[in-house]
Protein backbone atom coordinates (compact mmCIF):
# COMPACT_ATOMS: atom_id res chain seq x y z
CA UNK A 1 0.00 0.00 0.00
CA UNK A 2 1.16 3.44 -0.93
CA UNK A 3 2.45 6.12 1.90
CA UNK A 4 0.23 8.01 1.31
CA UNK A 5 -2.77 6.38 1.51
CA UNK A 6 -1.64 4.72 3.87
CA UNK A 7 -1.91 8.02 5.46
CA UNK A 8 -5.15 9.48 4.40
CA UNK A 9 -6.80 6.15 5.66
CA UNK A 10 -4.95 7.44 9.19
CA UNK A 11 -6.44 10.78 9.23
CA UNK A 12 -10.09 9.58 8.10
CA UNK A 13 -9.57 6.88 11.27
CA UNK A 14 -8.36 10.07 13.23
CA UNK A 15 -11.21 12.67 12.32
CA UNK A 16 -13.94 9.49 13.08
CA UNK A 17 -12.31 8.66 16.42
CA UNK A 18 -12.34 12.47 17.66
CA UNK A 19 -16.28 13.05 16.28
CA UNK A 20 -16.91 10.40 18.28
CA UNK A 21 -15.35 12.07 21.59
CA UNK A 22 -12.32 10.16 22.19
CA UNK A 23 -9.79 12.13 23.85
CA UNK A 24 -7.00 14.06 21.54
CA UNK A 25 -4.03 11.94 23.28
CA UNK A 26 -5.73 8.60 22.47
CA UNK A 27 -6.07 9.27 19.12
CA UNK A 28 -2.06 10.54 19.05
CA UNK A 29 -1.23 7.26 20.21
CA UNK A 30 -3.42 4.93 17.98
CA UNK A 31 -0.98 7.24 15.41
CA UNK A 32 1.96 6.85 17.02
CA UNK A 33 1.46 3.06 17.15
CA UNK A 34 0.15 2.50 13.44
CA UNK A 35 2.90 4.86 11.33
CA UNK A 36 5.87 3.26 10.45
CA UNK A 37 9.07 3.34 8.51
CA UNK A 38 8.61 2.20 5.25
CA UNK A 39 9.18 -1.85 5.35
CA UNK A 40 10.96 -4.20 2.71
CA UNK A 41 8.55 -4.61 -0.05
CA UNK A 42 7.93 -8.96 1.13
CA UNK A 43 6.63 -7.46 4.33
CA UNK A 44 4.66 -5.02 3.24
CA UNK A 45 1.80 -7.79 2.84
CA UNK A 46 1.96 -7.95 6.81
CA UNK A 47 1.65 -4.53 7.14
CA UNK A 48 -1.56 -4.11 5.49
CA UNK A 49 -3.16 -7.16 6.99
CA UNK A 50 -2.32 -4.86 10.32
CA UNK A 51 -3.54 -2.01 9.14
CA UNK A 52 -6.54 -3.68 8.08
CA UNK A 53 -6.89 -5.08 11.71
CA UNK A 54 -6.05 -1.84 13.06
CA UNK A 55 -8.78 0.22 11.45
CA UNK A 56 -11.31 -2.38 12.09
CA UNK A 57 -10.04 -2.03 15.78
CA UNK A 58 -10.61 1.54 15.24
CA UNK A 59 -14.06 1.29 14.06
CA UNK A 60 -14.52 -0.77 17.22
CA UNK A 61 -13.45 1.79 19.57
CA UNK A 62 -15.58 4.36 17.79
CA UNK A 63 -19.07 1.63 18.38
CA UNK A 64 -18.34 1.19 21.67
CA UNK A 65 -17.53 4.94 22.54
CA UNK A 66 -20.55 6.30 20.52
CA UNK A 67 -22.51 2.82 22.45
CA UNK A 68 -21.31 4.12 25.76
CA UNK A 69 -21.83 7.76 25.93
CA UNK A 70 -25.64 7.36 25.02
CA UNK A 71 -26.71 5.54 28.06
CA UNK A 72 -27.72 6.98 31.26
CA UNK A 73 -25.20 5.03 33.95
CA UNK A 74 -26.54 3.36 36.73
CA UNK A 75 -23.43 4.73 38.67
CA UNK A 76 -23.12 8.57 39.79
CA UNK A 77 -20.44 9.50 41.54
CA UNK A 78 -20.87 11.72 44.31
CA UNK A 79 -24.70 10.89 43.60
CA UNK A 80 -25.10 13.00 40.05
CA UNK A 81 -24.16 12.01 36.72
CA UNK A 82 -25.30 13.45 33.60
CA UNK A 83 -26.88 11.00 30.41
CA UNK A 84 -28.28 12.19 27.27
CA UNK A 85 -32.27 10.94 27.29
CA UNK A 86 -32.09 11.56 23.76
CA UNK A 87 -29.53 9.29 22.49
CA UNK A 88 -30.30 7.10 25.30
CA UNK A 89 -30.51 2.59 24.62
CA UNK A 90 -33.65 1.26 26.81
CA UNK A 91 -31.69 0.54 29.97
CA UNK A 92 -33.47 0.22 33.35
CA UNK A 93 -31.34 1.53 36.35
CA UNK A 94 -32.25 2.04 40.07
CA UNK A 95 -31.77 5.86 42.28
CA UNK A 96 -31.67 4.85 46.09
CA UNK A 97 -33.29 7.54 47.85
CA UNK A 98 -31.65 11.05 48.02
CA UNK A 99 -29.86 10.20 44.98
CA UNK A 100 -29.94 12.36 42.09
CA UNK A 101 -28.78 12.32 38.40
CA UNK A 102 -29.04 15.69 35.70
CA UNK A 103 -29.57 15.17 32.39
CA UNK A 104 -30.52 16.76 29.15
CA UNK A 105 -33.10 16.50 26.66
CA UNK A 106 -33.70 18.98 23.76
CA UNK A 107 -31.00 21.30 25.40
CA UNK A 108 -32.92 21.71 28.64
CA UNK A 109 -31.44 20.81 31.95
CA UNK A 110 -33.54 18.39 34.40
CA UNK A 111 -32.67 17.13 37.63
CA UNK A 112 -34.50 14.07 39.46
CA UNK A 113 -33.85 13.24 42.84
CA UNK A 114 -35.14 9.62 44.48
CA UNK A 115 -37.55 10.60 47.22
CA UNK A 116 -37.96 6.44 48.01
CA UNK A 117 -35.78 3.95 46.01
CA UNK A 118 -37.06 4.61 42.48
CA UNK A 119 -36.20 2.16 39.23
CA UNK A 120 -36.10 3.79 35.37
CA UNK A 121 -35.91 2.76 32.24
CA UNK A 122 -34.93 5.27 29.38
CA UNK A 123 -37.15 4.90 26.34
CA UNK A 124 -37.87 6.53 23.18
CA UNK A 125 -40.29 8.67 24.15
CA UNK A 126 -38.91 10.09 27.45
CA UNK A 127 -37.75 8.10 30.82
CA UNK A 128 -39.92 6.02 32.32
CA UNK A 129 -41.26 5.76 36.29
CA UNK A 130 -41.88 2.33 36.49
CA UNK A 131 -41.59 2.52 40.48
CA UNK A 132 -40.76 4.45 43.25
CA UNK A 133 -41.04 8.04 43.68
CA UNK A 134 -39.06 10.99 42.53
CA UNK A 135 -38.93 14.83 42.56
CA UNK A 136 -38.23 16.66 39.23
CA UNK A 137 -36.83 19.91 38.24
CA UNK A 138 -36.67 20.80 34.79
CA UNK A 139 -35.46 24.61 33.40
CA UNK A 140 -38.12 26.68 31.89
CA UNK A 141 -38.27 26.09 28.02
CA UNK A 142 -40.42 25.90 25.05
CA UNK A 143 -43.72 24.00 24.78
CA UNK A 144 -42.36 22.55 21.50
CA UNK A 145 -39.77 21.33 23.56
CA UNK A 146 -41.55 19.56 26.34
CA UNK A 147 -39.63 16.45 28.48
CA UNK A 148 -41.52 13.73 28.95
CA UNK A 149 -42.04 11.20 31.31
CA UNK A 150 -43.78 7.96 31.43
CA UNK A 151 -46.14 6.75 33.77
CA UNK A 152 -48.44 3.81 34.08
CA UNK A 153 -51.58 5.46 33.29
CA UNK A 154 -50.11 8.37 30.44
CA UNK A 155 -47.06 10.90 29.98
CA UNK A 156 -46.13 13.94 31.93
CA UNK A 157 -44.93 16.80 29.26
CA UNK A 158 -43.14 19.42 31.27
CA UNK A 159 -42.64 22.57 30.13
CA UNK A 160 -40.82 24.00 33.61
CA UNK A 161 -41.45 23.30 36.34
CA UNK A 162 -41.01 21.58 39.60
CA UNK A 163 -43.39 18.69 40.33
CA UNK A 164 -43.34 15.06 42.54
CA UNK A 165 -44.42 11.76 41.31
CA UNK A 166 -44.81 8.32 42.60
CA UNK A 167 -45.35 5.16 41.13
CA UNK A 168 -46.59 1.68 42.27
CA UNK A 169 -48.14 -1.59 40.97
CA UNK A 170 -52.04 -0.34 41.85
CA UNK A 171 -51.23 3.23 40.46
CA UNK A 172 -49.68 6.50 41.21
CA UNK A 173 -49.83 10.34 41.23
CA UNK A 174 -48.30 13.46 40.26
CA UNK A 175 -48.21 16.43 42.63
CA UNK A 176 -46.98 19.99 41.06
CA UNK A 177 -44.92 22.19 43.29
CA UNK A 178 -44.01 24.91 40.48
CA UNK A 179 -44.59 25.76 36.84
CA UNK A 180 -46.92 23.95 34.80
CA UNK A 181 -46.97 20.70 33.25
CA UNK A 182 -49.38 18.81 31.39
CA UNK A 183 -50.83 14.79 31.61
CA UNK A 184 -51.68 13.04 28.81
CA UNK A 185 -53.80 9.88 29.13
CA UNK A 186 -53.09 6.73 27.70
CA UNK A 187 -56.40 7.25 25.31
CA UNK A 188 -55.45 10.50 24.88
CA UNK A 189 -57.00 13.18 27.59
CA UNK A 190 -55.06 15.77 28.57
CA UNK A 191 -55.10 17.87 31.95
CA UNK A 192 -53.12 21.09 32.04
CA UNK A 193 -51.68 20.74 35.71
CA UNK A 194 -50.91 24.29 37.93
CA UNK A 195 -49.23 24.71 41.01
CA UNK A 196 -51.13 22.55 44.10
CA UNK A 197 -52.91 20.57 41.67
CA UNK A 198 -52.47 16.58 42.27
CA UNK A 199 -53.78 13.78 40.12
CA UNK A 200 -54.22 10.07 40.77
CA UNK A 201 -54.35 7.07 39.10
CA UNK A 202 -56.08 4.48 38.20
CA UNK A 203 -57.98 7.05 36.14
CA UNK A 204 -61.90 6.99 36.31
CA UNK A 205 -64.13 7.79 32.81
CA UNK A 206 -64.79 11.20 31.91
CA UNK A 207 -62.42 15.04 31.77
CA UNK A 208 -59.54 14.65 34.10
CA UNK A 209 -59.43 16.59 36.99
CA UNK A 210 -56.70 17.60 39.48
CA UNK A 211 -57.08 17.18 43.02
CA UNK A 212 -56.85 20.65 45.18
CA UNK A 213 -59.45 20.63 48.62
CA UNK A 214 -59.81 17.03 49.22
CA UNK A 215 -56.70 17.26 51.64
CA UNK A 216 -58.85 18.69 54.72
CA UNK A 217 -61.17 15.81 54.94
CA UNK A 218 -58.52 12.98 54.60
CA UNK A 219 -56.75 11.38 57.72
CA UNK A 220 -52.84 11.11 57.26
CA UNK A 221 -51.24 7.44 57.31
CA UNK A 222 -51.37 5.98 60.85
CA UNK A 223 -48.00 4.81 61.21
CA UNK A 224 -47.02 8.58 61.40
CA UNK A 225 -49.92 10.35 62.59
CA UNK A 226 -50.56 9.27 66.35
CA UNK A 227 -50.04 12.40 69.01
CA UNK A 228 -48.12 14.92 65.94
CA UNK A 229 -46.07 17.08 67.87
CA UNK A 230 -47.68 20.53 68.04
CA UNK A 231 -44.90 22.99 69.91
CA UNK A 232 -41.92 24.35 68.53
CA UNK A 233 -38.95 23.05 70.52
CA UNK A 234 -35.76 24.31 69.71
CA UNK A 235 -34.28 20.64 68.90
CA UNK A 236 -36.33 19.18 66.06
CA UNK A 237 -35.10 15.93 65.23
CA UNK A 238 -36.01 13.18 67.08
CA UNK A 239 -33.24 10.64 67.94
CA UNK A 240 -33.60 7.44 65.66
CA UNK A 241 -34.90 4.19 67.29
CA UNK A 242 -35.29 0.55 65.90
CA UNK A 243 -36.62 0.98 62.24
CA UNK A 244 -39.19 -1.30 61.00
CA UNK A 245 -39.71 -4.11 58.79
CA UNK A 246 -38.38 -2.51 55.46
CA UNK A 247 -41.98 -3.25 53.37
CA UNK A 248 -44.60 -1.65 56.12
CA UNK A 249 -41.97 0.87 55.75
CA UNK A 250 -42.08 1.35 51.71
CA UNK A 251 -45.70 1.70 51.96
CA UNK A 252 -45.79 4.18 54.49
CA UNK A 253 -43.38 6.46 53.21
CA UNK A 254 -44.90 6.22 49.78
CA UNK A 255 -47.83 7.81 51.19
CA UNK A 256 -46.05 10.13 53.13
CA UNK A 257 -44.12 11.54 51.04
CA UNK A 258 -47.37 12.39 49.08
CA UNK A 259 -49.50 13.91 51.60
CA UNK A 260 -46.07 16.05 52.24
CA UNK A 261 -45.35 17.00 48.43
CA UNK A 262 -49.66 17.76 47.92
CA UNK A 263 -49.02 20.14 51.35
CA UNK A 264 -45.92 21.83 50.10
CA UNK A 265 -47.99 22.39 46.64
CA UNK A 266 -51.01 24.26 48.70
CA UNK A 267 -48.76 26.28 50.36
CA UNK A 268 -49.62 24.20 53.98
CA UNK A 269 -46.00 24.16 54.68
CA UNK A 270 -46.65 23.97 58.47
CA UNK A 271 -48.95 20.85 57.92
CA UNK A 272 -46.08 19.41 56.18
CA UNK A 273 -43.59 20.23 58.38
CA UNK A 274 -45.84 18.23 61.35
CA UNK A 275 -46.39 15.48 59.18
CA UNK A 276 -42.37 15.14 58.67
CA UNK A 277 -41.75 15.49 62.73
CA UNK A 278 -44.26 12.92 63.09
CA UNK A 279 -42.42 10.62 60.98
CA UNK A 280 -39.01 11.43 62.11
CA UNK A 281 -40.89 10.66 66.00
CA UNK A 282 -41.88 7.50 65.20
CA UNK A 283 -39.01 6.01 64.22
CA UNK A 284 -38.49 6.38 60.71
CA UNK A 285 -34.73 5.45 59.40
CA UNK A 286 -31.94 4.47 56.68
CA UNK A 287 -31.62 6.85 53.54
CA UNK A 288 -35.27 8.14 53.81
CA UNK A 289 -34.95 9.58 58.09
CA UNK A 290 -31.87 12.00 56.47
CA UNK A 291 -34.05 13.39 53.37
CA UNK A 292 -36.94 13.76 55.54
CA UNK A 293 -35.07 15.90 57.83
CA UNK A 294 -32.86 17.78 55.11
CA UNK A 295 -36.82 18.48 54.14
CA UNK A 296 -37.98 19.66 57.37
CA UNK A 297 -34.60 22.28 57.50
CA UNK A 298 -35.84 23.47 53.84
CA UNK A 299 -39.45 24.36 55.27
CA UNK A 300 -38.48 25.54 58.50
CA UNK A 301 -35.63 28.00 56.52
CA UNK A 302 -37.14 28.87 53.92
CA UNK A 303 -40.50 28.66 54.14
CA UNK A 304 -41.22 29.07 57.73
CA UNK A 305 -38.96 31.20 59.14
CA UNK A 306 -38.89 29.26 62.12
CA UNK A 307 -36.29 30.25 65.16
CA UNK A 308 -35.74 25.98 65.63
CA UNK A 309 -34.15 26.08 62.14
CA UNK A 310 -30.60 26.53 63.39
CA UNK A 311 -30.97 23.91 66.47
CA UNK A 312 -32.42 21.50 63.66
CA UNK A 313 -29.43 21.96 61.78
CA UNK A 314 -27.24 20.86 64.21
CA UNK A 315 -29.30 17.96 65.09
CA UNK A 316 -28.91 16.97 61.47
CA UNK A 317 -25.03 17.43 61.11
CA UNK A 318 -24.44 15.52 64.07
CA UNK A 319 -26.81 12.40 63.57
CA UNK A 320 -25.61 12.84 59.43
CA UNK A 321 -22.27 12.68 59.53
CA UNK A 322 -21.49 11.53 56.07
CA UNK A 323 -24.88 12.10 54.39
CA UNK A 324 -26.49 12.86 50.91
CA UNK A 325 -27.17 16.47 51.35
CA UNK A 326 -23.85 17.93 53.50
CA UNK A 327 -23.35 20.71 50.97
CA UNK A 328 -27.32 21.70 50.78
CA UNK A 329 -27.77 21.57 54.58
CA UNK A 330 -24.40 23.86 54.62
CA UNK A 331 -26.06 26.27 52.07
CA UNK A 332 -29.66 26.15 54.13
CA UNK A 333 -27.59 26.59 57.46
CA UNK A 334 -26.17 29.50 56.21
CA UNK A 335 -29.44 31.41 54.41
CA UNK A 336 -30.76 30.41 58.14
CA UNK A 337 -28.29 32.68 59.61
CA UNK A 338 -26.65 30.51 62.02
CA UNK A 339 -23.35 30.67 63.11
CA UNK A 340 -20.37 29.21 61.89
CA UNK A 341 -20.55 24.99 62.61
CA UNK A 342 -18.12 23.98 65.02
Amino acid sequence: MATSSLRRLLRSADADLLRAGMPRTSSRRVRERLVRKETPSRASRGLVWGVGLAAAAAATVVLVWLNLQGRPSPVFPDHESVASVAQAAPAEWELSAGEAFTFDHAGRPARMMASVTARLRAEPEGIRIVAGAVEISVRKGLEAAATRFLVSAGAIEVIGTRFSVTQDPDGGSVALHEGAIRFVSQDGRELLLSPGCALRWPLSEGPLRCERDNLKAERPPQAFTTNPPRARPSTRLPAASSPAPSAPQQVDAMALLDRVARLRSLGRFESAAEEIESALAHGLGGPLREQLSYELGVLLTDRLGDPGACSHWIRHSREFTAGRFLREAEAARVRAGCPPAN
